[in-house]
């Protein structure tokens, strides 16, 4: 290898190396899922003790996050507003007891619908405002949802708004 192609490869690897790395996703806590599989991968610059103790840190006390009595078991999640963007990260599937989810108006979310579907508690759904589009998917029937009016079709949850029949 000639001598200039050797530094350049050194130099990939330095800059590469020190690229900022994702948190490793922890299946541990809630708290823990929140702040490195979900807010992180969103893009949500969360207070430093979110993943310790996002159920007394400022996220509870400003309503974004709502746990069980236990203080360790997210059950709703609102972050209206709060410039999330990308993808609906998977690890949002491991809050289990995750019943209401709230993250309208934030335009730059713009794929996981599937990911919303399966969250085995969810009972109330707000998206409307995201930048999902497209048919609808399914939903389940208990679930209430408010989707928006960049969807059509029928998805099945009990829908706040009507969607549009798609063409």
């Amino acid at each position: 290898m000639s001598p200039l192609l050797a530094a350049l490869a050194t130099g990939l690897a330095v800059a590469v190396s020190a690229m900022p790395q994702a948190p490793a996703l922890s299946t541990g806590s809630d708290c823990s899922i929140l702040a490195t599989g979900v807010l992180y991968q969103w893009g949500y610059n969360a207070p430093t003790d979110t993943k310790d103790s996002c159920c007394t840190n400022s996220l509870s006390q400003s309503g974004k996050v709502t746990c069980a009595a236990d203080g360790q078991t997210i059950t709703a999640m609102s972050f209206p507003n709060a410039g999330l963007a990308g993808q609906v990260p998977g690890a949002l599937s491991l809050l289990k007891s995750l019943t209401s989810l709230d993250i309208s108006n934030n335009p730059g979310v713009t794929l996981g619908l599937q990911t919303l579907a399966g969250l085995p508690a969810l009972t109330n759904l707000n998206i409307a405002g995201c930048g999902f589009t497209g048919p609808a998917i399914p939903f389940p029937s208990t679930l209430t949802c408010n989707l928006g009016t960049s969807l059509c079709g029928n998805p099945g949850c009990k829908l706040v708004n009507p969607l549009p029949a798609c063409r």
